[in-house]
């Protein structure tokens, strides 16, 4: 590497040839680089400090050194801000070409948007089998259509606004709720992305509403419950009807009780389209509920420390 004089200015005139050996007997001083004493000796230089870096050839000047971890890239984090409606098209219309022809649905938030609710949302969920698990992250990395490791270990998609919006995915054994893209979705318009249809959106937003915990769980609630009112209307007006076999959350003991004394006139809906409460309480749906807790704490257990390792290598 080749560094330029730094003395600065208008050198003037040259100064006067020095003729004698050792310390110059008053008049101009031979040139000294910065940082650099002028102090006795041959050739003005102090002695190198034990353990210093040798100066660069000739110059005495600033050594290399390679750049600090924390100089490295850093991985985006996610937003919070809630998108518009031309970035969640553009998101998805991305996450269309991502999947390719690997099996996937949108649920939650952009579905409700995209089905007509005024929500709004700052980031995405996909559902898909639990047999492609292992294949669709790194499909959708590997592709370059936006998506990116996020700071946390998390996905996210670089939009063109500048922003990361986040990307989580669930499976269907998440869920214990199987899914098939031939059967479970549908196309709406204005996008190509396949979104599931309202039913199975409508029994997957009752088991959010059941396995919600933590200390903003009655905030999610409340908001998850908005959402299946808007569903249960939807469905009213559009006479989808509903069965016991699609809707194995919804027709919960626990769900159902909860659902329709916390919301009144609900529990006429849910039998307008079609569906009756179980008679007592399911201690399937309850060990589902365990085990589906579990796998989502050792999901991110395990994306915190891939991030870690991750980061440490600069990647």
């Amino acid at each position: 590497m080749c560094f330029k004089d730094n003395s600065g200015g208008d050198p003037g005139p040259a100064p006067r040839p020095v003729v004698t050996r050792g310390p110059a007997q008053g008049g101009s001083q031979p040139y000294a680089p910065p940082h650099q004493s002028q102090g006795p000796g041959r050739t003005g230089r102090s002695p190198p400090s034990r353990g210093s870096r040798p100066a660069t050839a000739g110059h005495g000047g600033p050594s290399y050194s390679a750049p600090s971890a924390s100089s490295r890239p850093q991985r985006p984090q996610r937003t919070e801000k809630l998108m518009t409606a031309e970035t969640l098209d553009e998101y998805l219309q991305a996450l269309h070409r991502g999947f390719g022809d690997l099996e996937y649905g949108i649920i939650g938030g952009a579905a409700l948007l995209k089905y007509g609710s005024r929500r709004k949302t700052s980031d995405v969920d996909v559902i898909i089998p639990e047999s492609i698990s292992e294949v669709a992250e790194s499909r959708l990395l590997d592709t370059k259509v936006g998506i990116v490791r996020t700071d946390r270990g998390h996905l996210g998609y670089m939009a063109s606004d500048g922003l990361c919006y986040g990307l989580d995915i669930t499976t269907d054994r998440a869920l214990s709720q199987s899914f098939r893209s031939g059967t479970d979705t549908t196309r709406l318009p204005g996008s190509e992305a396949l979104f599931v249809n309202i039913v199975f959106l409508l029994n997957s937003k009752a088991y959010s509403y059941l396995s919600r915990s933590g200390p903003d769980a009655m905030q999610k609630k409340d908001s998850d419950a908005r959402d299946i009112i808007f569903i249960l209307g939807y469905m009213e007006s559009a006479s989808v009807r509903a069965s016991k076999e699609q809707c194995r959350w919804v027709i919960d003991y626990n769900f159902w009780m909860g659902f329709t004394r916390a919301y009144d006139g609900q529990e006429a809906r849910l039998m307008a389209i079609g569906l009756q409460r179980e008679r007592t309480p399911s201690h399937s749906n309850r060990s589902s509920l365990r085990a589906s807790s579990e796998r989502r704490r050792s999901d991110e257990s395990r994306r915190s420390s891939g991030s870690g390792r991750n980061n440490a290598r600069g990647t």
